[in-house]
């Protein structure tokens, strides 16, 4: 795909950044590994040659690390989680506004990443908890509202682990709302 043309790498690459998801719902987690490999190398080979499609990669390799987490890689899901981030925090410094909403993504991801392998950190539980402030933040956004929720969870949960139950308490109790979400959200968009 790297050989091709850029206009063909940017619509692969996106297509199988959708397309990884969709499998991992279906239970074909090898598979949906494999493509959203294809889709990070894609971005990569983007950014290398043209500085472009920072953003892109980040999500795409927000998809590998949940990818990579359900297949039980904890290493390699935390470093593509943790590059993402990077990676968007740096693209906020000079779009906080546009960056803002996947930098909650990412900083969820990277909590519910921890979570999910039982490594309650102190880091992992500022990250939540910065998610969590940002969806509050952008909660007249309707994505916003709806992640804040699940959110708030994977915070109370990594609190609880840590051994502040008051704190996880508190946020239970303020963030909270019926709706319920298992992971943090797949990034469809690009």
């Amino acid at each position: 795909m790297v050989a091709a043309q850029p206009a063909y790498v940017v619509a692969m690459a996106r297509t199988l950044n959708n397309l990884s998801p969709r499998l991992a719902d279906l239970g074909r987690h090898e598979e949906a590994l494999s493509t959203s490999e294809e889709a990070v190398a894609g971005y990569r080979h983007l950014v290398a040659t043209r500085n472009a499609f920072r953003r892109e990669l980040a999500a795409s390799l927000n998809n590998l690390s949940l990818c990579l987490s359900e297949l039980g890689r904890r290493e390699d899901a935390m470093a593509a989680i943790e590059e993402a981030t990077t990676i968007l925090w740096q693209l906020g410094r000079t779009r906080p506004n546009a960056i803002v909403p996947d930098l909650a993504t990412s900083l969820w991801a990277l909590a519910w990443v921890h979570d999910k392998f039982d490594l309650a950190t102190d880091a992992a539980a500022v990250a939540a908890r910065q998610a969590v402030g940002i969806y509050e933040r952008l909660a007249t956004r309707a994505d916003a509202s709806r992640r804040l929720p699940s959110a708030a969870q994977t915070l109370a949960r990594m609190l609880d682990r840590l051994g502040r139950a008051d704190e996880a308490s508190a946020v239970r109790a303020v963030r909270t709302r019926p709706r319920h979400q298992r992971t943090p959200p797949i990034d469809r968009t690009t």
